[in-house]
């Protein structure tokens, strides 16, 4: 690079910070929502795996259950420290899609205690009501899962 009096100022382009282009924006080819979503589902399955073979190993759906509730809400609650975090340096964030699905698939506890300890997400009106209607259909499926294992005469889920 040369200034106008025509010396060469090397260090300019040595330590200026690189651009984020419109790709790199969008993470690529396959956009961050993919790429965010792959990476935590893969987190949250390998934690449900060392979960379940470290504290039942047990071949009943239980176990899984209580192994993925409980990997699903950390990989969410780290989720949505990690926005936060990125939020905070004005850096690419997670999209809400993303932390959205999360609390969709059981982190929906991890998700709320995140959004409060966080203060993060909690003022965004639209993202609120899909997340509080997620909540509303999970209470409303496991009402009848609950019903169906200890209220009902004929067993559709075996107990054991």
């Amino acid at each position: 690079m040369f200034t106008r009096t025509g010396r060469t100022v090397w260090f300019r382009k040595v330590l200026s910070y690189p651009r984020i282009t419109s790709a790199a924006r969008r993470g690529g080819r396959s956009g961050p929502v993919v790429g965010h979503l792959a990476t935590a589902l893969g987190i949250s399955v390998l934690t449900t795996l060392a979960l379940w073979f470290l504290l039942s190993q047990e071949w009943d759906w239980k176990p899984w259950a209580l192994a993925w509730l409980a990997a699903i809400n950390a990989t969410a609650l780290t989720y949505y420290a990690f926005d936060k975090s990125r939020a905070r340096w004005n850096r690419i964030r997670v999209p809400e899609a993303v932390l959205l699905t999360l609390a969709a698939l059981g982190g929906s506890g991890g998700s709320y205690l995140g959004m409060h300890l966080f203060r993060h997400k909690n003022v965004k009106g639209r993202f609120r009501i899909v997340f509080w209607t997620i909540v509303l259909v999970q209470l409303g499926i496991l009402a009848v899962v609950l019903r169906k294992l200890f209220f009902s005469g004929t067993e559709a889920i075996s107990p054991d």
